[in-house]
């Protein structure tokens, strides 16, 4: 399934990536849930797109809307991750 804001997540978005070195799987697991969980946080710091096209648009950061249908196939969490025999 495609996502129906695929295209708005290529002309609209804008990303921040951050890379982290990590010494075991442990760690790696600890840093990734810990920058999954502050993922909220950044999102309401940096909201700031309410309008699209000129109008409002019913959100106060469409940008962060977008992932709410965007391609499943390139988006989302590797579920693996919070297994318990995870790290």
């Amino acid at each position: 399934k495609v996502g129906s804001l695929g295209l708005d997540m290529m002309l609209r978005t804008c990303t921040i990536q951050v890379n982290l070195d990590f010494s075991s799987e442990a760690d790696m697991v600890k840093k990734f849930r810990v920058g999954l969980a502050m993922q909220p946080l950044a999102t309401a710091l940096f909201a700031n797109s309410p309008f699209t096209d000129g109008r409002a648009n019913g959100y106060q950061s469409y940008r962060s809307h977008i992932w709410t249908d965007t391609d499943p196939d390139r988006t989302g969490v590797l579920p693996f991750v919070f297994e318990d025999g995870m790290g």
